[in-house]
């Protein structure tokens, strides 16, 4: 007898999954995948912040014992080194929230039909708020600074070509001196050695070209070798 149509060997064929089957077995697959990871970013989000916890605790419980009895001032020693340790721990769990996090985006989503569209869209929320602010860019760059400090002289002057009076007063900041002038538009008082002056301030500087030569032939020096 013939075999019958759609048999081997007179067996009946096992039956071939349609393709629409087949998609929705890999989207299954790949969505339990998903929720598998999603279960280790938390689990290792987890674990990072503990091991950040006990840094921070493991270092102030040493600290104070060190500073409380000068003859344990040695524990301070264990400081770097239990920094050393839970410190690359947690750059462990960081660099592998960030593989996770890669991999959803760039082959799971893709895979999904970019269902998955939470890392994409983070990505797209935060680098316009942390990318490049042209800080030291020239264009956006001014003279301008914040300083505070404490006047150390001061007197008044008056300028010869406006007429307009202004005080000058030498102020001492955190590592340096600066020389202030302050008109009398804003400050009609000239301030008293001891006063606090803050505000913000326009920098006018000059270079020394003899001591800039200098340092640049002391620098050659240092770290240039003649072939």
């Amino acid at each position: 007898m013939d075999p019958q149509p759609g048999s081997t060997d007179g067996q009946a064929g096992s039956p071939v999954p349609a393709p629409d089957a087949e998609a929705q077995v890999a989207s299954q697959i790949m969505l339990a995948e998903y929720a598998a990871l999603r279960t280790e970013v938390d689990r290792r989000a987890t674990v990072q912040w503990n091991v950040l916890a006990l840094q921070l605790t493991s270092t102030g419980v040493i600290a104070s014992l060190a500073i409380s009895h000068a003859s344990d001032i040695a524990l301070l020693l264990v400081i770097p080194l239990s920094s050393y340790m839970l410190g690359s721990r947690y750059i462990l769990h960081d660099f592998h929230l960030k593989l996770i996090s890669r991999y959803i985006r760039d082959s799971l989503s893709g895979r999904l039909r970019g269902h998955l569209a939470w890392e994409s869209w983070k990505i797209s929320q935060i680098t316009p708020d942390t990318g490049p602010r042209g800080w030291l860019s020239p264009a956006e760059s001014t003279a301008h600074a914040r300083l505070s400090g404490a006047v150390l002289k001061a007197s008044h002057r008056t300028c010869t070509l406006t007429g307009q009076g202004f005080s000058v007063a030498t102020v001492r900041s955190v590592g340096f001196e600066a020389v202030v002038c302050l008109s009398d538009a804003e400050h009609p008082v000239t301030p008293e050695p001891g006063n606090i002056v803050s505000g913000t301030v326009f920098l006018v500087a000059t270079v020394e070209a003899e001591g800039l030569a200098r340092r640049r032939s002391r620098g050659r020096s240092l770290f240039h070798r003649d072939k």
